[in-house]
């Protein structure tokens, strides 16, 4: 069953990143890319989809507890259920608290724009590495400098976006208490 998730794996990744791998002859290139790059992008698209929708999910349900609580409020000065009202604008508004409080400790927004965002970045890279174009251009025809080159850019993003990971949650890597 391992075997077959990973093959499965492999399959989805190649499939994802074929159209950079058609075009790379430099076979160091694409072992690197295949193998170091290629799932760091996988593990910031799905990082970066994860935290999109958990901030866009509490985000949402914090909205309809805030715009909730007004109606029942009038409705408390229309009928005679005072004690039931107030306990629902309490619980609902308690719940808006703690979805708020969630949404920025958990960083869920932050974290999401910056996986995003390297990603386009790890994807603009290799772009202008397979085009030499950028950073690229002036060593186009010597693909051992371009292929440190393309080392070295992916490899400064990505430490970069540990650096922010690790300022987010904390200078060790474990979160703060």
């Amino acid at each position: 069953m391992c075997k077959k998730k990973k093959q499965e794996n492999s399959q989805v990744k190649k499939s994802r990143y074929q159209r950079y791998l058609n075009s790379l002859t430099d076979k160091e290139a694409k072992r690197y890319l295949t193998d170091i790059v290629f799932p760091q992008m996988d593990f910031y698209s799905k990082k970066s989809a994860k935290n999109k929708k958990s901030y866009i999910v509490f985000s949402i349900i914090s909205i309809i507890c805030n715009a909730v609580i007004p109606i029942l409020v009038l409705i408390d000065e229309s009928f005679d259920i005072k004690f039931w009202i107030k306990l629902v604008v309490a619980v609902i508004s308690a719940a808006a608290g703690v979805l708020t409080a969630i949404t920025a400790l958990m960083s869920y927004r932050e974290l999401w724009l910056k996986y995003r965002l390297t990603l386009e970045r790890l994807k603009r890279i290799i772009e202008s590495y397979l085009a030499r174009g950028d950073e690229f251009f002036d060593i186009k025809d010597n693909d051992d400098e371009c292929r440190n080159l393309l080392v070295k850019l992916c490899r400064a993003e990505m430490d970069e976006e540990h650096r922010a990971w690790e300022k987010l949650v904390g200078n060790d890597g474990s979160e703060q208490a």
